[in-house]
């Protein structure tokens, strides 16, 4: 194992913001040798984690991070809101037993907002969308 990839991790397993945020920043600094470090973390199921890496992959450069994010956000992003649109549209409606699951539906989708809108913002898009 690495030793950019267990400092990938100890910052993933940080619990300050500001730490992780930075070292995944200046991971992503040093250029392709991370690229592939910091988009396998990508996958991470916390959105915080993923928008810092998302932020340290903007760092390797526009053309690598927007195929890394584009293709982070095809395969794993866009296709969980495909599945939530079509699991809602066949749930009973005004039935209390699924009201847990329109809550995880409701959450998974805010999640993905909030990942496209950091993928966006790493691109450049920041001012375009009024973040």
């Amino acid at each position: 194992m690495s030793a950019l990839f267990k400092v990938c991790e100890a910052a993933c397993c940080d619990s300050l913001r500001d730490v992780r945020h930075a070292t995944l920043t200046a991971l992503g600094e040093r250029g392709g040798c991370v690229a592939k470090i910091l988009s396998q973390r990508l996958r991470i199921s916390d959105a915080d984690i993923a928008t810092d890496l998302m932020a340290g992959i903007g760092m390797l450069g526009a053309t690598n991070a927007e195929s890394i994010l584009y293709s982070f956000l095809a395969d794993c992003v866009f296709p969980n809101v495909s599945r939530n649109l079509a699991v809602s549209g066949r749930m009973p409606s005004n039935r209390p037993g699924w009201q847990a699951m329109e809550i995880v539906i409701a959450d998974n989708n805010s999640r993905a907002v909030r990942l496209v809108l950091s993928a966006l913002s790493v691109l450049g898009y920041k001012r375009i969308l009024g973040l």
